[in-house]
């Protein structure tokens, strides 16, 4: 479900900065997003849809792993051998191209128009379509390559799903032993809905209105309209390597995404008087995207020998990201009308930012059979875009609001990482790793003091918020460990470990945690047809000062405009303080004092000849031991997944593949229900949550144990039926199923009983035949090479039942309170697809 925000500005208290690439090894500004997903020839991506099980053509060439990766570190190429006598060129290459569509004619949007309070919900194409577009028409793709005979020179093309929204495009060049270039050009979906509803003109751009405005949300019926909801990424990167010498090697990258589209958004948007005084408006609107990201990359590499006599490597390098968004804001017109309604809603979008890092590596041969490798990296990270007014709406018929304390958040983080791994041989057959790492989290961004803010767009003064501040969080992050690993024999490997782990918070509910763990791991592998490997670990975290009030609320709620502490839990007296806190009973599973624990054993075991069968079974329970009596939060969080995959070859021509896998959750959590009043601490206009703990007057504590089970089969059969002809059949089967279970403290069962539990089908069947011509043919019509005949059928479903979503309404008026939704989450589809297709190999 998406995220409720409020619609008041959203002041930025620290600066959006987080990580994605294409070809970057490290990419430090960014907005919301995932890296593309590469994927095979020729027929698009592989992420959903009809290749969510192949990756594309497998019986093309395959589009490389990773292909503009940075070289691993350490690695140098030396000069290229001398030419041979042949100085000539050669080429070889495979094209695919075909057509394919639908044969069961699946419906794009799947709904219809709202009839009444009833929204008619069918099957679409969203989720199919969510990462690819692997859609009905001609397609093609391939691989062509040419290089000398020598060795020295080679380039090579690679094109996927060509024409297409999910289309990419690679080129690699390179002279062996000296440079290498890769430049790739890729564009990736991510398709959130095609049945939104929304009254909102403007869709996509940063002005969205409606034709008229209303009283209720029902009014709105009409003017309702559909949208796809959506974000496009289109992603140029490439990189440049050089190794002129045996010792030293040069790396460069850069990479530019774009994105545009729209992605949900929602909040509050103002108070009719058509409404209850309470009451608020609740909107979803298509949000609009249209932002960049650049990362870049450049590192030199020196290896060669220490003044003691041994392999010595060093490496520096810098590393930059910017983040730009072509707008600040953008504003939606408020559909309900009322006195003292805002006209419309402004919020801002994500701010620009930048990082600029620098990283330096040392590894080193030393005596008495050791080795050290450490790393420096230094980065910092700012953010400094213009706030934007508190309100677009406020009158201040009775009251002005105040300036705001800076025009700007000046914000700065910076990043301090030293690493440092010291490996020595002790005897011939046991080895010990010492590890030690420090990360500082610097924030310097100021902190700002808002004696005044708004909490959602309205027109109205009377309900400006008191004095807040912003919080300046930071921390350090300390590990020391160390590793002992036994080999007495070529059957045996053991290890054991033990590590520490040290937060010092600043400005968080804690001050401190401290985490002790061990693990202990075995490998044996007696025979070629036997592998066992087996691990554990168990680690223990404990927390110092866990004080929400004194470490966090004290500073973000200061004693300003009669709002400070003047009241605590434990003595549960009436207070005026601001209701923009959260329970002191709360317990955060980042903080909390945990116990974890972690096994796992896999068996690679030739049972019979040419059968194989690998079991597999790993177990994980983080215990945080909460009393109910005075704490919620999570509890405990199990998980347990096992399964077996087995592989039968009956001959060269036919091989079968099965394996059956289930995976199994369940977390157990308290919480607290309260009454706004006396019986907290607190009064009706002035609530107090962090007053209300569990067991308390006017508080009901509940808990709820949630299970989650995933089965799933998948077969596959391999056949070269005759002949020049091959089969491939595949087929996956996935069903999952969630289930809350509430109880209450006192033992009375929940009013309006148990929720319905969450489930979910998938089903993908893939059967291609390929057909080699005969070669004699072939050649007799004038091609020099391999021609090849592709059919394709695929059939993929996916089904959920969500209580949540099911009755998907683009409006709703309950409690007094309108809410006007996207009805866009539409997650079942059924889809038969087929392709025909010529591929052609030289």
């Amino acid at each position: 479900m998406s995220k409720r925000i409020g619609w008041g500005q959203a002041y930025i208290v620290g600066a959006v900065l987080s990580g994605a690439a294409l070809v970057s090894t490290s990419a430090l500004a960014q907005s919301i997003g995932a890296v593309p997903t590469q994927a095979g020839c020729c027929e698009g991506g592989s992420a959903t849809g009809a290749d969510a099980w192949t990756t594309g053509n497998g019986t093309s060439a395959d589009w490389p792993a990773n292909p503009a990766s940075a070289p691993a570190t350490g690695v140098i190429i030396g000069k290229a051998p001398p030419p041979a006598a042949d100085t000539g060129w050669w080429t070889h290459g495979e094209i695919e191209f075909g057509v394919r569509g639908f044969t069961n004619d699946p419906a794009r949007d799947g709904s219809g128009a709202p009839n009444s309070n009833v929204w008619q919900r069918g099957d679409n194409l969203a989720k199919y379509y969510e990462y690819s577009d692997i859609a009905p028409g001609a397609f093609g793709g391939g691989h062509v390559a040419t290089g000398s005979k020598d060795g020295l020179y080679e380039i090579d093309l690679w094109a996927n799903n060509v024409g297409y929204n999910d289309e990419s495009f690679l080129l690699k060049a390179s002279k062996a032993g000296e440079q290498y270039l890769t430049v790739i050009w890729d564009q990736t979906p991510h398709l959130y809905s095609t049945t939104a509803q929304t009254p909102f003109n403007g869709v996509g751009t940063t002005n969205l209105t409606v034709p008229v405005q209303q009283a209720t949300t029902a009014g709105l019926v009409p003017y309702l309209h559909q949208t796809d909801i959506g974000i496009h990424r289109d992603t140029a990167a490439g990189t440049y390597r050089w190794t002129p010498t045996e010792a030293w090697d040069f790396n460069v990258d850069y990479s530019d995404m774009q994105r545009t589209g729209t992605q949900p958004y929602g909040g509050v948007i103002g108070i009719p008087t058509t409404t209850a005084s309470t009451a608020t408006n609740y909107a979803m609107v298509p949000t609009p995207v249209n932002d960049s990201t650049q990362n870049y990359n450049a590192t030199g590499e020196y290896a060669g020998t220490s003044p003691w006599g041994q392999a010595f490597t060093a490496k520096l390098g810098y590393r930059g990201s910017t983040y730009h968004d072509d707008s600040t804001s953008f504003d939606v017109e408020n559909p309900l009308s009322g006195a003292g309604a805002a006209l419309f809603a402004r919020e801002s979008m994500w701010p620009d930012n930048q990082a600029n890092g620098f990283v330096g590596t040392v590894a080193a041969d030393l005596p008495q059979q050791s080795r050290y490798v450490g790393t420096m990296n230094y980065t910092s990270m700012t953010q400094n875009s213009a706030f934007i007014p508190m309100s677009a709406n406020f009158t201040g018929a009775a009251t002005s609001i105040n300036p705001l304390p800076a025009s700007s958040l000046n914000g700065q983080i910076n990043t301090f990482l030293s690493n440092n791994v010291l490996t020595t041989k002790l005897m011939p057959d046991l080895t010990n790793k010492l590890t030690y790492r420090f990360y500082d989290f610097d924030n310097q961004t100021p902190q700002l003091l808002f004696d005044q803010w708004i909490s959602y767009d309205q027109t109205s003064a009377g309900t400006l918020e008191g004095a807040i501040r912003s919080l300046t969080m930071k921390y350090t992050k300390q590990d020391a460990s160390e590793a002992l690993n036994w080999r007495p024999s070529r059957d045996w490997n053991f290890n054991v470990d033990y590590n520490y782990e040290r937060y010092d918070w600043t400005q968080a509910d804690v001050t401190a945690t401290n985490e002790n763990s061990g693990k202990v791991s075995a490998d044996y592998k007696p025979f070629s047809w036997l592998t066992a490997r087996s691990s554990a670990a168990y680690g223990y975290r404990t927390n110092e000062n866990y004080n929400y009030l004194a470490n966090v609320y004290s500073i973000q709620i200061p004693n300003a405009a009669g709002l400070g502490l003047v009241c605590g839990y434990a003595s549960n007296a009436a207070c005026t303080q601001s209701s923009f806190g959260y329970a002191t009973a709360y317990q955060q599973f980042m903080f909390d004092n945990r116990q974890q624990t972690n096994a796992q054993f896999a068996l690679d075991v030739v049972t019979l000849p040419r059968l194989t069968l690998s079991p597999t079974i790993k177990y994980q329970d983080q215990y945080y031991d909460l009393n109910p009596s005075y704490q919620e939060g999570i509890n405990d969080r199990k998980s347990l997944s096992w399964g077996i995959d087995g592989s039968y070859s009956a001959n060269s021509d036919l091989t079968l593949v099965l394996s059956y896998y289930e995976e199994f959750g369940h977390m157990s959590m308290y919480g607290t229900t309260f009454a706004h009043g006396a019986a907290c601490g607190g009064t009706a206009a002035v609530p107090t949550p962090w007053l209300c703990g569990p067991g308390g007057a006017g508080v009901t504590t509940y808990g709820a144990n949630d299970t989650a089970r995933v089965d799933t089969i998948s077969a596959g059969v391999v056949w070269a039926a005759v002949p020049r002809l091959d089969i491939d059949v595949r087929l996956a089967l996935s069903n999952g199923r969630d289930q809350e279970i509430l109880w209450q403290y006192n033992g009375t069962a929940p009013t309006g009983g148990q929720y319905p539990a969450d489930t979910t089908w998938f089903t993908h069947l893939d059967a291609s035949a390929i057909y080699k011509f005969d070669p004699a043919w072939v050649n007799s019509i004038g091609w020099k090479g391999d021609l090849k005949a592709k059919l394709r059928y695929t059939w993929e479903t996916n089904s959920v039942s969500n209580w949540q979503n099911d009755p998907v309404l683009p409006f709703a008026t309950t409690q007094g309170a309108n809410y006007l939704l996207l009805a866009s989450d539409n997650p079942n589809y059924n889809i038969q697809m087929i392709a025909a297709s010529l591929i052609a190999s030289w």
